[in-house]
């Protein structure tokens, strides 16, 4: 039985399957959703302007020319082929190749090509030795090749018929002799002279006829004002009257006309097209309403939350004095602060901002943009970043529509007044590819009471509490539900019991301070860089506080400042925050990589090539960077940069991504980038030794040098 896989689902798409293989993979794509999502994405994909070739490769990985071409013509191996198609899973770029070659291929094998003999002998008269003999007929027994069809017929003196095919090219083949030349110019020279005869010939027939016409109109009889014309009824009142017909006999009967292009008799039945089954492709997305009116208030007068109108102004306050929040603006949670804001229709949106020091997860701040709802719905809003948590006072429960990854929507229903539901969205670096659009999570848990939830392709009637759906733009689309592990339930906790309390204390004693300081809604901007300025040895306090600060503004997209973070040479920890802020602000914020990588080159005077490595090296390594030892070398020769953020972002690569183990390391770790040579050099020294240990332990073991294949991650 056919499985439904990449590969059958591009043979669906491309209509390569037999009628039967065909409604069986219409029934199983109709069936699974993930399937339906899929297939739209790779709709979207081959549509998609300015996406780049997958770079090459030839070590026998995806982006291997050779293994693509197992792949596309079945000769892959089993266990290569689900490597494969889960590489394109989570590469766009890859997939949109794949299913791209595909379509190339199927046009390429099913339309038939002919090639004109004399093109063919023209080829061949290009070329020296025996296979350069021009008019040696192709052999019939080689098997067409790409659809080509063969030749009825190899006279070469007779190519009369691949005239049609030569689009513009000579009539006159090279192998025409003077004699053949003029033999047909005599001949083309009389046939000329019989159609100039026949044409005088047929002159006097034509005179009369027109002079039949001419009299005719001239004893009509021409209508006047006072003259009423009554003109006789049509068979159909859009269809024109037919004209005077001369060869129409007196007693009215005229001949039956034939089209001079309907055929005389074709005993053929007409063609039908073959039935595909229909593919329910979901509901169109419904746009948010762009019309401006006041949505609701923010419930705690001392909640730290920003606000603004458009990308491009500056973020303020909401509050203290004017709490109100209407739609179409952005609002903000900053890292670690937290507010609601209570709708006028009585459903409750609580942003939740987090940092490192109060729960280890790539959560930062949460940023929502709140939309004018439609009849039937009590909240419309799109949700950026960040994790929010939904609950209603409402009796008979709330409709809540969450948009959020471009085009995704979903529709909650809290069911009863006890229903809490907490939605975090959460947007990664892309590693190793630039031109791909960062991949995005989802997940929707619920804390409280029942929802149900109605995504694009499925209807979730009831999920009780402690149970999650999640999504992934990348790999399998939306989940089913799921139960939560007893550390997902303290994970999605709205109060959280924190890991260390010593540096949590101290962070919300940070956003604490900051919160006081904003009295004035205009000085967001001014209040979080001077916490950077500000002088003397330094505490936990004040490094907590140069850290919320260098997040925030990560937050607000402040890049000039994040550029001057990164580049700091004398605070390791700023650098270090800088470096986590931007992760996620590259990932968010639209078109974030170019402004920030202009900066680099304006502000921080790197060079071109510098810059593109600072944003690659943000990004992160792939499961086979991880493992190159030509990435090691790399990295060890870039920690010796001229530029810090270079070398900041090399060190924390090796210590983070490549080689973990050597977090406890002092030797290994203690590599400050901002210091002087002399003291970076033993580092650099202790890290090459450290390389040097890694590409034998590869040599040694070579399934370490392969890295497994990527699992499907957990919600």
């Amino acid at each position: 039985m056919m499985r439904l896989t990449l590969r059958t689902l591009l043979a669906y798409l491309d209509d390569t399957l037999g009628a039967a293989d065909s409604r069986l993979m219409g029934q199983k794509v109709a069936e699974n959703t993930a399937a339906q999502e899929l297939a739209e994405r790779i709709k979207k994909l081959v549509r998609r302007r300015g996406l780049s070739a997958p770079p090459f490769a030839a070590d026998g990985g995806p982006n291997d020319p050779t293994i693509m071409a197992a792949y596309l013509s079945d000769t892959l191996h089993g266990d290569k082929v689900a490597q494969f198609e889960q590489a394109c899973l989570d590469s766009d770029v890859l997939l949109a190749e794949v299913a791209a070659c595909h379509q190339i291929l199927t046009i390429v094998l099913s339309q038939p090509v002919r090639v004109p003999q004399t093109a063919r002998r023209r080829m061949y008269a290009l070329v020296k030795g025996r296979e350069s003999i021009p008019n040696r007929a192709p052999n019939p027994d080689i098997a067409p090749v790409g659809g080509m069809l063969a030749e009825e017929t190899f006279e070469v003196d007779h190519d009369d018929a691949d005239m049609a095919l030569l689009l513009g090219m000579s009539a006159y083949s090279q192998t025409d002799s003077w004699g053949r030349r003029l033999t047909k110019i005599a001949a083309a020279s009389v046939l000329a002279a019989c159609a100039m005869v026949a044409v005088w010939l047929a002159l006097p027939t034509l005179r009369s006829t027109v002079q039949q016409q001419e009299t005719v109109y001239a004893l009509a009889p021409v209508p006047t004002p006072a003259t009423v014309v009554t003109p006789p009824p049509a068979s159909h009142p859009d269809t024109p009257d037919p004209l005077p017909n001369a060869n129409v006999p007196p007693d009215g009967n005229a001949p039956a006309v034939v089209p001079p292009n309907a055929p005389k008799n074709n005993p053929q039945p007409p063609m039908i097209p073959k039935e595909r089954p229909k593919m329910d492709i979901g509901r169109i997305p419904q746009p948010p309403q762009a019309n401006r009116v006041m949505a609701g208030r923010l419930a705690q007068p001392t909640a730290l939350l920003l606000h603004r109108i458009g990308d491009e102004t500056d973020w303020q306050r909401v509050g203290p004095t004017d709490m109100t929040i209407t739609t179409t603006e952005s609002v903000m949670a900053p890292p670690g602060a937290k507010g609601t804001v209570v709708l006028d229709t009585g459903v409750e949106i609580e942003l939740w901002g987090n940092l490192p020091e109060l729960l280890p997860s790539p959560l930062l701040w949460s940023s929502v943009v709140f939309h004018d709802p439609y009849e039937g719905f009590a909240a419309d809003l799109t949700v950026r970043a960040g994790r929010i948590y939904i609950k209603t006072d409402k009796p008979d429960g709330a409709k809540v529509r969450l948009r959020f990854g471009g085009s995704e929507i979903w529709d909650v229903t809290l069911l009863d007044p006890t229903a809490d539901v907490a939605f975090e969205v959460i947007t990664s670096p892309n590693p190793g590819a630039a031109e791909e659009p960062a991949p995005i999570t989802a997940g929707l848990a619920v804390v409280g009471g029942k929802v149900s939830v109605k995504t694009r392709f499925q209807e979730f009637p009831k999920i009780e509490k402690n149970n999650i759906i999640s999504w992934d733009s990348k790999r399998r689309g939306t989940e089913g539900i799921q139960k939560l592990p007893d550390e997902g339930t303290a994970y999605f906790a709205r109060f959280q019991t924190y890991p260390d309390p010593t540096p949590a204390r101290a962070a919300l004693g940070a956003v604490d301070r900051f919160n006081k300081r904003l009295t004035d809604p205009t000085r967001v901007k001014v209040v979080f860089a001077e916490a950077l300025t500000e002088t003397g040895a330094p505490s936990l306090d004040s490094v907590t506080a140069a850290r919320i600060a260098v997040l925030t503004q990560a937050a607000m997209g402040e890049f000039p400042a994040l550029v001057d973070a990164v580049e700091d040479v004398n605070r390791s920890y700023v650098r270090e925050a800088a470096v986590f802020g931007l992760r996620a602000a590259l990932a968010v914020h639209p078109n974030a990589a170019a402004k920030f990588r202009a900066l680099l080159i304006e502000k921080a005077r790197l060079t071109e090539e510098q810059a593109d490595t600072v944003l690659r090296l943000l990004r992160g390594l792939t499961d086979l960077e991880k493992k190159s030892p030509m990435m090691h070398d790399q990295l060890l020769t870039l920690m010796s940069s001229n530029k810090v953020a270079v070398r900041e972002l090399a060190f924390m690569t090796l210590l983070n991504e490549v080689d973990q183990e050597s977090r406890s390391n002092r030797a290994l770790a203690s590599f400050d980038a901002g210091g002087p040579d002399q003291a970076r050099e033993p580092v650099v020294r202790a890290w090459k030794r450290r390389i040097e240990e890694l590409k034998k332990k590869a040599t040694a073991d070579p399934k370490a040098a392969t890295p497994p294949p990527p699992a499907a991650p957990k919600p």
